[in-house]
């Protein structure tokens, strides 16, 4: 139950920082790119924990299986996440390169 909940709120939270991305359109650059920089740390983060988890199962048998996957799900979930961004991302500025002016 708390692994749910950990994992909702570890996805909302990179929601929350894809939808800050989106919302910041009068801003200023910088605080748009720190904010697309905490996401990919964030992202980054949660694969090195995923794959440490694993080591140290494999290696030492540190930590429940059902644990291991989870966090293996979380860090596949948050990826897929950070891929349709960088796909919305990339079409967007592909709308704005054939708008005419």
């Amino acid at each position: 139950m708390m692994d749910n909940i950990q994992f909702s709120t570890s996805f909302l939270q990179v929601d929350f920082l894809s939808n800050n991305i989106m919302s910041n359109e009068g801003q200023t650059e910088e605080t748009s790119s720190s904010t697309f920089a905490q996401m990919l740390d964030f992202l980054n983060e949660t694969q090195n924990s995923a794959q440490d988890s694993v080591y140290n199962l494999i290696t030492t048998g540190e930590g429940d299986l059902s644990e291991v996957l989870i966090e293996l799900q979380q860090a596949e979930s948050k990826m897929k996440t950070a891929a349709v961004i960088r796909d919305n991302v990339i079409e967007s500025y592909k709308q704005l390169m054939n708008m005419q002016l």
